[in-house]
């Protein structure tokens, strides 16, 4: 739609077909109009004024976005372009406008606001719902840890081996089901946002040595130059937490276990490289590893849902890191992380 716009008047001097068609005036209307403002719609009068001053000072405005008004009263979403016309001394005659009709593109962009707006709050009701059935579930999960701990405490009390046996494994159930709900809310609802401090790495491998409740011939070495050093230190904790449990669960000979932590220092960045000599991961499993819920063994007497190197892809990526691996069955698997560390590094003694 093009419309030529007298600068002294602000009144329409000529225009073609395509406008006329579209708004729904005859062209004696359209010239006979005290001002081309009333053919904007008052919702864009504001926008407009901005397109004006603009206009004064650059002589030309390109795709700002404006609603017309059809003679109808229906709103027309268009694009605005317009370039002034000067005479030689520079001052402006007239100005050509050209006005595309943008009301698909309208539509189709508030459609897409309004999905945002629905899928926002089922995001919001989700997480809302984690919550409650972390809560509501690890309640009731913890009395049983502890009902059961004092069953087994208890001097006075007289169970036979089957028994002690079934409590067990009731114990192990139980702690499936709370580790179970805390990776869920780690994955889908927590943010994992942290402030950098100081990471020792043989105090946390330590720590997780116990958290794993690692076999007492399964072994752990660490090979680093690097002691301590600042960055996220709780979300690598996790991130090592799950990789090292990984590889402890999926072993296939727990008397053979070794797992190798090595740490490389690469200025802003760490490499570090998580080896073991267990199973490894078969080729047509590597699109699929990082997957949440997913389980890459057939034996369901390993602990598990298949959430940790899930939990560890998510947290790596937030942080800007990068994790890959390479494997070979029946020989072992290594994972290396880049990971971003601040300030600097203590070699260690």
């Amino acid at each position: 739609m093009f419309v030529s716009v007298n600068a002294s008047n602000d009144k329409i001097i000529e225009c073609n077909q395509a406008l006329i068609n579209t708004l729904g005036y005859t062209k004696e209307e359209l010239l006979a109009l005290d001002s081309i403002a009333e053919l904007y719609h008052p919702d864009s009068l504001s926008t407009r004024d901005v397109i004006i001053r603009e206009y004064k000072q650059k002589g030309v405005v390109k795709d700002k976005e404006v609603i017309l008004r059809k003679k109808t009263g229906e709103k027309l979403y268009v694009s605005f372009s317009v370039t002034a016309v000067k005479d030689k001394e520079g001052n402006i005659l007239y100005s050509r406008g050209i006005w595309r009709d943008i009301t698909k593109l309208i539509e189709k962009r508030q459609n897409l606001n309004k999905l945002n707006e629905t899928l926002r709050a089922k995001n919001e009701q989700q997480a809302t719902l984690f919550h409650i059935l972390s809560h509501d579930i690890q309640s009731p999960i913890r009395t049983v840890e502890h009902l059961s701990q004092w069953i087994i405490e208890d001097k006075n009390n007289i169970l036979t081996p089957a028994s002690l046996e079934n409590l067990s494994m009731l114990r192990l159930v139980n702690k499936q089901a709370y580790k179970l709900t805390q990776d869920l809310v780690s994955l889908f609802v927590n943010d994992l946002k942290e402030i950098p401090s100081t990471f020792n790495l043989l105090r946390a491998i330590e720590a997780i040595k116990r958290r794993v409740f690692l076999p007492d011939s399964f072994k752990i070495r660490v090979s680093s130059p690097i002691s301590t050093f600042k960055t996220f230190n709780f979300l690598l904790t996790e991130v090592l937490y799950n990789l090292i449990s990984n590889a402890v669960k999926h072993h296939h000979s727990a008397k053979k276990g070794e797992i190798n932590v090595e740490v490389e220092n690469q200025g802003s960045q760490l490499l570090v490289k998580i080896s073991d000599n267990g199973p490894g991961i078969k080729e047509d499993l590597r699109e699929v590893i990082f997957e949440p819920l997913k389980k890459f063994h057939g034996d369901h007497n390993i602990e598990g849902y298949g959430m940790g190197l899930a939990i560890v892809k998510k947290i790596t990526d937030q942080i800007g890191g990068k994790i890959n691996f390479t494997s070979v069955v029946g020989k072992g698997t290594t994972f290396c992380l880049l990971w971003p560390v601040f300030d600097e590094i203590k070699e260690a003694c």
